[in-house]
């Protein structure tokens, strides 16, 4: 009956190695992991011999060892195979999603927010190019007028109430001038009489012809034009209307154009230009266009009002 496996241990490496009978006992066999020879002993013998460490006082210590896995051998114990200690398997982790730093509601709340400035930004462009830049609600009030004097002209202009119309005076002397302004609604008159074309225009100042384009203020009126196209967009201009008053003769024109870079509002209004014999005078009165029917007439009124100053 043949002898059960014997477990040997190699005393050099210390695998441990399965022989299928004791008849390799005490015979040199080599270690298949580390390939050392050593005399096949069983395997509590090794252990008792190979593993233990004297002490100072000569008392053996077993020393700890890691656990090996058995190798088996052919039937002379020559050729024992011994398998690799196994590795332990690496844990996945688990991906962790990443979390935005901002809150979901908040995207959705600031796009939210942009979507509706846009689209308020847009509404207003097209009710202040349609209405010019006023609702009814913020519409001015037709002023009552008053005479206004000032050094070289005089006129009706808008009564001041409060800070309304409170007029704003100022210039060099013979370019002296005075604003009124209520909301979008302005009125502006300057003595021009310091100009160049103001004195180039002093041959045949106040002579008058049947032919009124041949009077020497038709020219300067129209020569006046392009300053006030360079203050708005899209300039268009009515024919000179000629008209006299107070101070001299005149020429007023009704015009409409825009203000605004980004958002254009529509304004209309009417410049005039006034001359006698030694001084010129100009006008320009604007309005949004939707108020353009009510201020129309007070325009009007104002540049043909014009007469001498304080020091005619």
């Amino acid at each position: 009956m043949p002898d059960e496996p014997v477990s040997v241990v190699c005393p050099h490496c210390s695998v441990r190695m399965k022989l299928k009978d004791s008849s390799a006992l005490g015979k040199t066999i080599k270690c298949p992991k580390c390939a050392k020879a050593f005399v096949a002993a069983p395997a509590g013998a090794v252990a008792a011999t190979a593993g233990a460490v004297s002490t100072p006082g000569g008392a053996p210590i077993k020393k700890k060892r890691p656990p090996q896995e058995e190798a088996s051998s052919d039937d002379d114990g020559d050729d024992a195979v011994s398998s690799e200690p196994k590795k332990k398997k690496k844990k996945k982790k688990g991906k962790k999603k990443k979390e935005s730093s901002v809150p979901m509601p908040l995207i959705l709340g600031i796009c939210a927010f942009v979507v509706l400035l846009v689209a308020g930004g847009v509404v207003a462009a097209i009710i202040i190019n349609k209405g010019g830049g006023s609702s009814r609600a913020s519409a001015v009030s037709a002023p009552e007028l008053a005479e206004f004097i000032g050094p070289a002209y005089s006129l009706q202009a808008p009564k001041q109430n409060g800070e309304e119309w409170k007029p704003d005076v100022g210039g060099a002397a013979n370019y002296e001038y005075a604003v009124f302004v209520s909301g979008p609604v302005k009125v502006r008159v300057q003595n021009d009489s310091a100009g160049v074309g103001d004195i180039t225009s002093s041959v045949g100042r106040g002579e008058r012809f049947e032919d009124k384009t041949l009077e020497v203020i038709h020219g300067v009126h129209l020569g006046k034009k392009e300053t006030v196209a360079d203050d708005y967009g899209d300039y268009k201009e009515d024919p000179p209307v000629p008209f006299d008053c107070k101070f001299g003769m005149g020429r007023w024109s009704a015009f409409s154009g825009t203000e605004g870079s980004v958002f254009k509002s529509k304004i209309r209004g009417i410049r005039a230009t006034i001359q006698n014999n030694t001084k010129t005078i100009t006008l320009r009165c604007t309005c949004p266009e939707s108020q353009w029917e009510t201020f129309r007439p007070i325009f009007e009124k104002i540049v043909t009002s014009v007469a001498p100053g304080r020091r005619a």
